[in-house]
């Protein structure tokens, strides 16, 4: 049996993949951002897509925020179980 695969993987964050996890009113696609996904597609590339911490912290209905805003305990310990570790 023949196998296929490339061996390339792309890791790509959620809001490339996915315009709809991004804060209200940020989005500049109205899905992917297709050229990315083309491009991944044109060169055989498989995609691993990376969580977004900011929308599984706070929601999709979340309001936008500065880095200062994040910088708290809570946040921290939701990207540490996350595999993120911010320091």
């Amino acid at each position: 049996m023949k196998d296929f695969r490339s061996k390339k993987v792309a890791i790509v964050a959620n809001c490339i993949l996915n315009q709809n996890s991004k804060v209200i009113g940020f989005a500049k696609y109205k899905g992917m951002v297709k050229e990315i996904v083309d491009l991944l597609y044109e060169y055989n590339y498989g995609i691993l897509q990376l969580p977004c911490p900011e929308t599984l912290f706070a929601g999709a209905r979340r309001w936008w925020q500065v880095r200062d805003q994040y910088d708290t305990e809570g946040y921290r310990e939701h990207c540490r179980m996350l595999g993120f570790g911010l320091h």
